[in-house]
Protein backbone atom coordinates (compact mmCIF):
# COMPACT_ATOMS: atom_id res chain seq x y z
CA UNK A 1 0.00 0.00 0.00
CA UNK A 2 2.79 2.38 0.35
CA UNK A 3 4.52 1.88 -2.68
CA UNK A 4 0.90 3.25 -4.14
CA UNK A 5 1.24 5.95 -2.48
CA UNK A 6 4.78 6.93 -2.88
CA UNK A 7 3.97 6.12 -6.82
CA UNK A 8 1.06 8.68 -6.55
CA UNK A 9 2.86 11.07 -4.95
CA UNK A 10 5.89 11.02 -7.11
CA UNK A 11 3.04 11.25 -9.89
CA UNK A 12 2.00 14.51 -8.44
CA UNK A 13 4.95 15.98 -7.67
CA UNK A 14 6.22 15.49 -11.69
CA UNK A 15 2.56 17.22 -12.87
CA UNK A 16 3.66 20.07 -10.37
CA UNK A 17 7.11 20.44 -12.16
CA UNK A 18 6.02 20.27 -15.78
CA UNK A 19 3.38 22.68 -14.69
CA UNK A 20 5.84 25.19 -13.25
CA UNK A 21 8.20 24.57 -16.42
CA UNK A 22 5.53 25.14 -18.49
CA UNK A 23 4.76 28.65 -17.09
CA UNK A 24 8.24 29.22 -17.24
CA UNK A 25 8.96 28.47 -20.75
CA UNK A 26 6.15 30.38 -22.10
CA UNK A 27 6.83 33.17 -19.94
CA UNK A 28 10.45 33.25 -21.72
CA UNK A 29 8.97 32.39 -24.89
CA UNK A 30 6.87 35.34 -24.75
CA UNK A 31 10.16 37.48 -23.41
CA UNK A 32 12.05 36.60 -26.15
CA UNK A 33 9.89 37.58 -29.27
CA UNK A 34 8.95 40.43 -27.44
CA UNK A 35 13.26 41.04 -27.63
CA UNK A 36 13.42 40.25 -31.28
CA UNK A 37 10.33 42.01 -32.65
CA UNK A 38 11.45 45.28 -30.69
CA UNK A 39 15.26 44.74 -31.49
CA UNK A 40 14.30 44.34 -35.90
CA UNK A 41 11.60 47.32 -35.52
CA UNK A 42 14.55 49.66 -33.83
CA UNK A 43 17.41 48.44 -36.12
CA UNK A 44 14.73 49.10 -39.35
CA UNK A 45 13.89 52.46 -38.06
CA UNK A 46 17.27 53.50 -37.30
CA UNK A 47 18.71 52.23 -40.77
CA UNK A 48 16.84 54.47 -42.49
CA UNK A 49 18.24 57.34 -40.40
CA UNK A 50 22.01 56.60 -40.17
CA UNK A 51 21.94 56.52 -44.47
CA UNK A 52 20.73 60.27 -44.43
CA UNK A 53 23.06 61.09 -41.76
CA UNK A 54 26.69 59.57 -43.23
CA UNK A 55 28.64 60.99 -45.71
CA UNK A 56 31.64 59.00 -46.36
CA UNK A 57 31.08 55.49 -47.66
CA UNK A 58 33.21 53.90 -45.02
CA UNK A 59 30.94 55.00 -42.38
CA UNK A 60 27.87 54.23 -44.05
CA UNK A 61 29.50 50.71 -44.81
CA UNK A 62 30.40 50.16 -41.21
CA UNK A 63 26.84 51.67 -39.96
CA UNK A 64 25.57 48.60 -42.69
CA UNK A 65 27.19 46.22 -41.57
CA UNK A 66 26.38 47.30 -37.34
CA UNK A 67 22.33 47.67 -39.07
CA UNK A 68 22.97 43.56 -39.95
CA UNK A 69 24.27 42.39 -36.78
CA UNK A 70 22.02 43.64 -34.86
CA UNK A 71 18.77 42.19 -37.34
CA UNK A 72 20.53 39.13 -36.76
CA UNK A 73 20.90 39.05 -33.12
CA UNK A 74 16.53 40.25 -33.21
CA UNK A 75 15.75 36.80 -35.18
CA UNK A 76 18.10 34.63 -33.48
CA UNK A 77 15.66 36.01 -30.22
CA UNK A 78 13.14 35.07 -32.42
CA UNK A 79 14.18 31.86 -32.58
CA UNK A 80 14.76 31.15 -29.16
CA UNK A 81 11.02 32.33 -28.49
CA UNK A 82 9.65 29.79 -30.69
CA UNK A 83 12.04 27.19 -29.80
CA UNK A 84 10.95 27.80 -25.83
CA UNK A 85 7.31 27.75 -26.75
CA UNK A 86 7.84 24.45 -28.69
CA UNK A 87 9.77 23.20 -25.58
CA UNK A 88 6.92 24.31 -23.44
CA UNK A 89 4.68 22.59 -25.11
CA UNK A 90 6.53 19.19 -25.32
CA UNK A 91 6.95 19.44 -21.49
CA UNK A 92 3.33 20.41 -21.48
CA UNK A 93 2.69 17.16 -23.01
CA UNK A 94 5.32 14.94 -21.30
CA UNK A 95 7.23 14.09 -24.25
CA UNK A 96 10.99 14.28 -23.88
CA UNK A 97 12.96 16.95 -25.39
Amino acid sequence: MDANNDDAAIAEFHAAARKRNFRILLITSVVCLLIGVVVIIVAITAGSTIDDSIHNSYSRGRALGNEIKVLIFGCAFIVAGIVAAVTAFKTRNGTPS
